[in-house]
C-alpha cells in the first residue's frame, strides 16, 4: 500500500493556524507515557492540542492516558485496533485541528522549549518551510542522556542531503506543516505488512523535502529513547525497509542516484555502529558483508570510521557510566493544564 493521497486530513477551515497538534502512538507504553506526556505538557508553547492514538495496548497505556487527560483538557484519546505506528499516527492526523503537526513517539521527551523554537523558526521562515527539526540526545532506558552528539546544520532545500542521512533522526523531532501533509500524504502503513517497517518517518520526509524547505533548530531538544524492544533495533528489516523507500524516489527522481548509493553506504554503516554498541557481532557482520556487496572499495574507510566510533562510545560509557547520567527531562517541574 502506498502513502495516502491528498485531501486525506480535516478541511483546512478548521485548522487553527498556531495550534500545534501533538500527536502520539501509543501501544503497550505503560513504562514511558507518563514521562513522555510530562514532557509534552510542561512546553512552554501552551497552544497545543494533544492526540493519544492508543494503539490496541493491552497493558495500563489507556490508564495512564486517562489519567493525564483528567488534568490537561488539550489532552484527547483516540483508540484503534493495533495497526503499527504509522496507522496510529495517520489516526492522530486526521483528527488534528492544528496548523502544525508534532509527532513524539511514547518512548521520547521533549525539552521545554522545542515546540515554541520550532513555531518561532518555522513561522519566521515563511509557507516555504514544511518542517522543522532539531538535534537528538540518546538516551537509556530509564531516560537519562548517554550521547550528545553533534548533529546536521542543514536547512532550506535538503532532498540530497537526505538522501545520504536522515536529517531529522528519528520520528520525535520534526514539527510538520500541516499543509504540507495535504500536499504530500500521510505516513505509508504498507511498509509494515511487507514486513519492512522502520523507515516510515524517512519516507515522509523524502516527499516533504521534494516539494518545501527544511529549517533546523541546532540544539538537541529532542531526548531519543533507545530500547531493546524499539523499532531500530530491528536492524536488518530497517535495511529492508530502507531500500524499498530509497526505490520508489529513484523511480521519481533518477537524478539523486548517486546521493541514495551514498546514503545505502552511510545507512549500512550506522546500523553497523548499532550492531557493535549493542554486542550483536553476528550482526554486525552481516552487514558488513552487505557493505562489501555494495561497494567493496568503499568499504574500509566506512570501517575504520565504525572502528573509531565504536571506540569513543566505548571511551565515553567508561567515563560517565550509568549512574552519573543526567536525565533529559526532569518530570518534577510543575505541570499546568490550559
Amino acid at each position: 500500500m502506498r502513502a495516502e493521497p491528498e485531501g486525506v486530513r480535516a478541511d483546512a477551515a478548521r485548522r487553527a493556524a498556531c495550534l500545534v497538534s501533538v500527536i502520539i502512538p501509543a501501544f503497550n507504553a505503560e513504562r514511558t507515557l507518563d514521562a513522555t506526556l510530562q514532557s509534552v505538557r510542561a512546553q512552554t508553547y501552551r497552544d497545543l492540542e494533544i492526540l493519544i492514538i492508543n494503539d490496541g495496548s493491552s497493558d495500563r497505556t489507556l490508564d495512564i492516558a486517562h489519567d493525564h487527560a483528567g488534568q490537561d483538557p488539550r489532552i484527547h484519546i483516540l483508540s484503534t485496533e493495533n495497526g503499527g505506528v504509522a496507522h496510529a499516527r495517520n489516526v492522530g492526523i486526521r483528527a488534528a485541528r492544528g496548523g502544525f503537526i508534532a509527532p513524539i513517539d511514547a518512548d521520547d521527551l521533549w525539552a521545554p522549549t522545542k515546540i515554541e523554537r520550532q513555531v518561532r523558526a518555522m513561522q519566521g521562515g515563511g509557507d516555504g518551510i514544511g518542517l522543522c527539526y532539531t538535534w537528538s540526545a540518546h538516551l537509556d532506558p530509564d531516560g537519562r542522556v548517554t550521547a550528545t552528539l553533534r548533529g546536521p546544520l542543514a536547512a532550506g532545500d535538503v532532498l540530497a542531503r537526505l538522501c545520504e542521512t536522515n536529517l531529522v533522526g528519528n520520528g520525535s523531532s520534526a514539527l510538520i506543516r500541516a499543509e504540507a501533509l495535504d500536499c504530500v500524504g500521510l505516513y505509508d502503513p504498507g511498509l509494515r505488512a511487507q514486513d519492512a517497517e522502520g523507515c516510515e518517518d524517512l519516507d515522509l520526509y523524502l516527499r516533504i523535502a521534494e516539494r518545501y524547505r527544511f529549517a533546523v533548530i541546532p540544539e538537541h531538544l529532542t531526548g531519543y529513547r533507545t530500547t531493546p524492544g524499539n523499532m531500530s533495533s530491528n536492524l536488518f528489516r530497517m535495511h529492508r525497509s530502507r531500500r524499498l523507500v530509497m526505490s520508489r524516489l529513484l523511480e521519481r527522481r533518477r537524478d539523486l542516484a548517486a546521493h541514495i548509493l551514498r546514503g545505502e553506504r552511510n545507512s549500512l554503516g550506522w546500523m553497523m555502529s548499532r550492531a557493535l554498541d549493542g554486542g550483536r557481532v553476528g550482526d554486525a557482520f552481516g552487514l558488513f558483508a552487505a557493505l562489501l556487496r555494495d561497494g567493496p572499495v568503499e568499504a574500509a574507510p566506512i570501517l575504520l570510521k565504525i572502528v573509531w566510533r565504536t571506540g569513543r562510545n566505548a571511551l565515553g560509557a567508561a567515563i560517565r557510566p550509568p549512574g552519573l547520567r543526567a536525565p533529559f527531562f526532569s518530570p518534577s517541574l510543575t505541570l499546568v493544564g490550559s
